[in-house]
């Protein structure tokens, strides 16, 4: 084995032993790519899906496109303290944190229309965003957790840049201050995530991005928020973003959604036959994700819009308290359970009035 194939072995590693789902094939296979040599995924740099053999017998394919280890035992081996570790976590944290930030980075075309609706259409078709929900999901998540060896991890300042050009390309305001007006209910204190966030002390301006970033999601999966129709949630969601993310993720999926749904016919002439058969083939089980951020299936979907619709009813309360005054008139509740035990204790029926007593004449 060669060292250039000894280092993607270490990838792929890093990638199914620290990520925070199962992953798809396809973005392991392209997550390995991005590198501080390399920061863009084109015909040039992507890479076949025999590269992931280089770790066979160790990592094995199982259904709808994933890819794991054989055995969780074999995940334990790698990452165990005595028997290694082989991977140094804090390592492969930083180096899917680099992948993930340097994708977002090439994917901002997705903000604009015009003359390069059928590039960024060709792109998605060749596979050259096959990271995006991983990435737009979990980025800060994996920066997250090297933190505390951020400074030691970034001795060439690549990732410290990569992070400016994600604050200059993707934040409306200024960062940390983007989210000031998003209000909180009682289980969520902005407190709490300033104290999350204090192991970025010696870098401000990630702190201050984490801030908007953990701000946002806190307040999307509020009672107030989570129980909502999805288009109405989605909505609130793409207009009180204080960055273009979310923005990003739905024009990516209106391009997923137009490509699967396009025939042959109507393809732009830049999509030759094959590369859309490979398209449909790797991306039409489980690109159509869930919209409620707190969902398993935000990240990987369903094989239709409709059949993720139909999931979206589940995290609607239809349920709801009849008193109009009451919290629970907006909020719902998921079960009639749910509803009887509120209505019991907090708004019992007037006890029927007790007939007189029996008096014989």
């Amino acid at each position: 084995m060669s060292e250039k194939e000894k280092a993607k072995t270490m990838r792929i590693l890093e990638w199914l032993a620290c990520s925070c789902r199962l992953m798809k094939k396809h973005e392991v296979q392209d997550g390995i790519v991005f590198a501080a040599n390399n920061m863009v995924l084109d015909d040039e740099t992507k890479l076949a899906p025999a590269v992931l053999d280089l770790c066979k017998p160790l990592i094995e394919e199982g259904p709808h496109n994933t890819i794991d280890f054989v055995h969780y035992s074999a995940k334990e081996y790698i990452l165990d303290k005595v028997s290694g570790p082989l991977l140094q976590e804090p390592q492969a944290h930083f180096n899917i944190a680099f992948s993930c930030i340097s994708y977002l980075n090439t994917s901002v075309d997705f903000l604009t229309t015009g003359p390069t609706e059928d590039f960024v259409t060709t792109q998605v078709a060749k596979g050259f965003h096959g990271l995006h929900n991983y990435a737009n999901e979990y980025w800060f998540q994996h920066l997250f957790q090297c933190a505390a060896s951020l400074g030691d991890l970034d001795e060439s300042g690549n990732m410290n840049s990569a992070l400016h050009t994600r604050r200059d390309l993707y934040w409306k305001g200024m960062p940390g201050d983007a989210a000031r007006d998003l209000n909180f209910d009682d289980t969520t204190t902005e407190a709490g995530i300033l104290e999350e966030l204090a192991t970025f002390s010696q870098f401000d301006h990630v702190r201050r991005m984490g801030i908007d970033v953990r701000t946002f999601r806190a307040h999307l999966v509020q009672e107030r928020h989570a129980h909502e129709v999805a288009d109405k949630h989605h909505a609130y969601e793409l207009e009180h973003d204080p960055t273009h993310f979310s923005q990003l993720s739905h024009r990516y999926h209106e391009v997923i959604a137009s490509l699967l749904n396009c025939k042959l016919d109507d393809l732009p002439s830049s999509i030759d036959q094959e590369t859309f058969r490979m398209f449909k083939e790797t991306y039409g089980e489980s690109e159509f994700t869930c919209r409620f951020h707190d969902c398993h299936f935000h990240s990987d979907g369903f094989k239709s819009i409709q059949q993720r619709d139909h999931h979206e009813l589940s995290h609607v309360k239809k349920l709801r308290c009849a008193d109009p005054t009451c919290v629970f008139f907006t909020r719902g509740f998921t079960s009639k359970t749910g509803l009887l035990k509120h209505n019991r204790k907090y708004h019992p029926s007037p006890e029927k009035g007790r007939l007189p007593d029996f008096v014989p004449v």
